[in-house]
């Protein structure tokens, strides 16, 4: 079935006029020169790397693809380099070079183009896989050829991907055996008829609708014409994690996200020589935004290779034992992981690791890290996390380069290139030192190159976020004298609990401060009578029993220990005892009531 002859949603991009990248609308043909990224990184010179930033970030790039412009010329000058260390579920190993990265997206690539799928530039593929080599192929492929990737997360019900189907445009969607049951209930009725593409399955003959994806790229061609794409063309729509409200659709272009994440790059490297390869790992869901920062294109704009294996998160033990038997010499978590891996060193008394282990620097980005986290990490690794703050939105925006710059509570300073504010998003009007304000960036002359195109079908979101000369994070924070950024808790996360505004980041550093707590979220609920009420959803840590009567004594215990701490009225009126959050500290607060 051809992707041109179907009905497709109409879908919208409505954004203020920027000046592109720097540039204005003209026909000089201007593309990104990968020599002068390889000259900086082969001098081992992070100041020369942060002055190439300015200057790369802010051109006025016409044209722009990441699989012709960086991918294809690090598989010419290292072509047996590892790209990617993939460990699977099925016991096996792939160690795969930058060569063998292209020769397998160029098979995916002319699959998807071919006259089974017959995709093309602007139609919309949906992937929904876990860590897998071939996720890494596909989404390669997808920008190879000039079709638009969207992640969703194997943690999604049938509902929440039907309605991600239509919202996104999706032509296509791929994902393996583990997935096919909700799956194929998700397309049972939908707008338009959708490809659907299989991988790593065994099934012969296939279920209805579906196609052997693997087994038809197996038997393409390698070599592969790359799109020529525009630096301003759609190139991945994510869903955010939703922290309030629904999750909406972000579309960042060909530019935004590709060469956008040379500021991830600059973080991702801290104080390794920028001539050193290193394998870096992030233990993030596919489905997340974080997954194409430190797992995708931060690490390929290096060169560097990427660490993958199939793990829960929220297994420890699993994490733990990988970075004793890899070589891996970068980890990027997220806090909730690191929060749950020094409880599990404590507990069960972990010998240090020593410098005979490979493991370097360890980063973290999408909450502040409590202070104790980081001393816990330290004693067992000997090495300090650094922080960044990024968002579905942008790629990183602010972090720590070095050990010795790291603030406790502070996630570093804004990175090279982003023009950075504390705003009063009701005067538009920069706050002092130590106010809080909300975190903007500012958008003119010049957009940030990692910012993206806008909200999907949402003008009204588009121009709550688009304000004057700023983009507004929604997120607030203060700023001190010496440029360090403090988090301080989302716009939108300021709740009225009778009559009384309440900050639900504050209630949730306290119940995380319990012994009992593993996790924690905090959300608003109604109550009986409808009125808005602080709600707690917890994980236990795992020595508590899961009777009815510890239950009903443990929410007493954490209501009574929360009171003592903070006013009355921010204590969580209801709590409710669950196995698992989600991974991102990005919770969908409001569809979790």
């Amino acid at each position: 079935m051809s992707a041109t002859t179907r009905n497709s949603v109409r879908l919208t991009l409505a954004l203020p006029n920027f000046v592109i990248n720097g540039g204005v609308a003209n026909n000089n043909r201007q593309t990104f020169k990968f020599d002068e990224l390889s000259e900086v990184l082969g001098s081992s010179n992070s100041e020369k790397f942060s002055n190439y930033l300015e200057k790369c970030l802010n051109a006025p790039y016409t044209h722009f693809n990441f699989g012709k412009d960086i991918i294809r010329n690090w598989a010419l000058i290292s072509p047996t380099k590892t790209a990617l260390w993939s460990c699977e579920k099925d016991g096996h190993e792939y160690k795969i070079t930058f060569k063998e990265l292209l020769n397998y997206s160029s098979q995916f690539a002319n699959t998807l183009t071919g006259k089974y799928y017959n995709l093309k530039p602007g139609n919309t593929v949906m992937v929904i896989l876990p860590p897998v080599k071939e996720w890494f192929f596909i989404k390669l492929a997808c920008l190879m050829s000039g079709i638009i990737f969207v992640p969703c997360s194997t943690t999604l019900t049938s509902n929440a991907i039907r309605s991600r189907l239509r919202a996104s445009g999706a032509d296509c969607v791929i994902t393996d055996e583990a997935n096919l049951e909700k799956i194929t209930l998700a397309t049972e009725s939908p707008l338009r008829p959708i490809l659907c593409g299989l991988i790593g399955t065994r099934h012969i003959p296939m279920p209805f609708r579906w196609m052997n994806l693997s087994l038809d790229a197996s038997a393409a061609s390698v070599q592969f014409n790359i799109f020529d794409s525009h630096a301003s063309a759609p190139a991945l729509r994510y869903f955010t994690s939703g922290t309030t409200g629904q999750p909406k659709i972000v579309q960042h272009s060909h530019m935004s996200a590709g060469l956008g994440h040379l500021t991830t790059s600059f973080w991702l490297n801290g104080e390794y020589d920028t001539d050193q390869s290193q394998l870096i790992w992030n233990t993030s869901n596919t489905g997340w935004t974080k997954s194409s920062c430190s797992s995708f294109f931060g690490p390929w704009l290096l060169g560097c290779g990427i660490f993958q294996k199939v793990i829960d998160e929220s297994d420890p033990e699993t994490i733990l034992k990988t970075l004793e038997t890899y070589p891996i010499e970068t980890l990027c978590s997220n806090t909730p992981t690191y929060r749950l891996m020094t409880k599990h060193i404590l507990m069960t008394n972990r010998k240090k690791l020593d410098k005979s282990y490979s493991l370097k620097q360890c980063v973290s980005a999408g909450e502040t890290m409590d202070p104790a986290i980081h001393k816990l990490w330290y004693d067992y690794t000997n090495i300090p996390i650094r922080e960044a703050y990024g968002q579905t939105e942008t790629t990183a925006i602010a972090g720590t380069i070095t050990s010795k710059d790291i603030r406790l509570n502070s996630m570093g300073k804004a990175l090279p290139t982003v023009n950075l504010k504390i705003v009063n998003k009701q005067t538009l009007k920069e706050v002092a030192t130590d106010i809080e304000g909300e975190i903007a960036i500012k958008i003119k002359p010049n957009k940030l190159m990692g910012l993206c195109n806008g909200y999907l079908n949402d003008q009204k979101r588009n121009k709550l976020a688009f304000i004057g000369d700023y983009y507004f994070t929604g997120d607030r924070a203060r700023m001190d004298k010496d440029g360090y950024i403090f988090y301080t808790g989302r716009s939108d996360d300021m709740i009225k609990s009778i009559e009384y505004r309440n900050d639900l980041c504050e209630t949730e550093r306290i119940l995380l401060a319990h012994s009992t707590v593993a996790d924690c979220a905090i959300t608003v609920c109604s109550d009986e009578q409808g009125e808005e009420v602080v709600k707690a959803f917890v994980v236990p840590t795992e020595n508590y029993k899961q009777d009815s009567l510890s239950k009903r004594h443990l929410i007493q215990q954490l209501q009574t220990y929360v009171k003592r701490l903070i006013a009355p009225y921010k204590y969580p009126r209801q709590i409710e005892l669950v196995t698992e959050l989600p991974s991102q500290r990005a919770v969908n607060r409001n569809g979790m009531c």
